[in-house]
């Protein structure tokens, strides 16, 4: 089960970016602070090129194809988190152009990038807790030793 520990860490780190870019978005808020705004930029980028690159693939073309094959039952909560993984880089890729503006100071809608970044990171926490509230549990129950070994070897190569 090296793939689900994997797993856990990986969110555990995206956790602690939203945290960092909710403390961000505040302190923007509450002053301009153009190093706080190419902060948020660079973790921005940094969760754009994991989660889509190296985090969801993961997921997607393992863990959740496995668990797939053994449980009907996860087939709803499968398809939420897959959904997200598919539409997550449009809103991302929006609310870095959105952050790369602020940076630059060519920003016209302050308030409606601060909205939008607080509904990211909610959204962002939400993800992960559905994950690891539903998803991961049942694939603890469900596979089988050679879909561990499976899962194990593809998330230890990418990892």
């Amino acid at each position: 089960m090296q793939a689900l520990d994997i797993i856990s860490a990986e969110h555990r780190g995206m956790w602690r970016l939203a945290s960092a870019l909710d403390g961000l978005r505040n302190g923007l808020q509450a002053r301009r602070a153009p190093d706080e705004a190419a902060a948020v930029v660079a973790m921005l980028e940094y969760l754009q090129a994991y989660t889509d690159r190296l985090h969801h693939p993961k997921e997607d073309q393992h863990l959740f194809r496995l668990l797939r094959r053994r449980s009907p039952e996860a087939e709803a909560q499968i398809a939420r988190l897959e959904a997200d993984h598919r539409n997550g880089p449009a809103h991302l890729e929006s609310l870095l152009m959105q952050a790369r503006a602020l940076a630059g100071g060519s920003l016209t809608n302050e308030a409606a990038f601060f909205g939008a970044l607080q509904s990211f990171v909610e959204h962002l926490r939400e993800h992960i807790r559905f994950e690891e509230a539903t998803v991961m549990p049942l694939a603890r129950r469900t596979l089988t030793a050679d879909d561990w070994r499976e899962a194990d070897a593809a998330f230890l190569a990418n990892d």
